[in-house]
């Protein structure tokens, strides 16, 4: 059986087209969630470390907007317990930015070729402003990367595998990924920046959590306790579908895992010959 490329079509698409952001939170009161219409309030954005980062850089004028992050194509467990994977239609009207690389981990000093301890803020910030794609373009220079570090071929992406061909960059910058020091996935997974905040349900392909976080959800939705819910009547309904999009966990298995699962079985359908 062939194996699936990044230039695999179906109905005129490439993979490089539809392949799935990816988001990972920290659980958080689902009365938050349907007031705001989204998972991510303001809470959560200043649990993480994003914000410190972006106010580190711009202390000296080197501003990184406001927003919420996403990896293209992988969920990673570290950032949290509830994982969501969207389509393309996640994106589309949306302003924003991308960068072939974790800009925090690389900031924070942890990638090569900024890995120190403190690492020297004012590099490492000016090199994340330089390497910034725009949000309408990243897709193309996605497709270039996999097929220069990937011969083509996305699947060993998706499964966090380090690129075989690093020294094939597509950039001539020294991008984390080209840098034999560095073995995490941070060094050479997209990170795309949303400025907005989508609704939790636009383009949504799949989400998991743990049991106790999806009742919590079931719970609300139903108006378990008789209730009547401090929030839009209409969220209730723009809510309901995603229980239908759940997969949970099997046993002890993580909902990043399940969801990372889910967006390579979901890349493979859709490039199917």
């Amino acid at each position: 059986m062939q194996t699936p490329t990044s230039d695999t079509k179906i109905h005129g698409r490439q993979a490089h087209e539809i392949i799935p952001l990816a988001t990972v939170i920290r659980y958080i009161p689902l009365d938050n969630v349907m007031k705001s219409g989204f998972f991510w309030n303001s809470h959560d954005l200043e649990s993480n470390a994003a914000p410190e980062i972006a106010r580190k850089c711009g202390k000296i004028q080197k501003t990184i907007p406001r927003g919420r992050y996403y990896y293209a194509g992988f969920a990673d467990e570290q950032y949290g317990d509830i994982a969501f994977a969207y389509g393309p239609d996640h994106e589309s009207g949306e302003r924003g930015s991308a960068h072939p690389f974790d800009t925090g981990a690389l900031i924070l000093g942890g990638l090569h070729p900024f890995f120190t301890s403190p690492p020297p803020l004012h590099h490492t910030c000016q090199f994340v402003v330089d390497t910034r794609i725009d949000l309408a373009h990243w897709r193309n220079l996605f497709k270039r990367f996999i097929d220069l570090c990937y011969h083509g071929d996305v699947f060993p992406y998706l499964n966090g595998d380090r690129p075989p061909n690093p020294s094939g960059c597509w950039n001539v910058l020294p991008f984390p990924s080209c840098h034999p020091g560095n073995s995490a996935p941070q060094a050479w997974t997209w990170e795309i920046l949303i400025h907005s905040q989508p609704a939790v349900e636009k383009g949504l392909i799949a989400w998991s959590s743990y049991d106790d976080i999806f009742n919590d959800m079931v719970m609300t939705l139903n108006d378990f306790n008789g209730n009547t819910p401090d929030f839009p009547a209409e969220r209730i309904n723009a809510c309901i579908p995603l229980l239908q999009v759940c997969y949970q966990p099997v046993g002890t298995e993580h909902p990043c895992r399940v969801v990372q699962q889910k967006i390579i079985h979901w890349v493979q359908a859709q490039t199917k010959r």
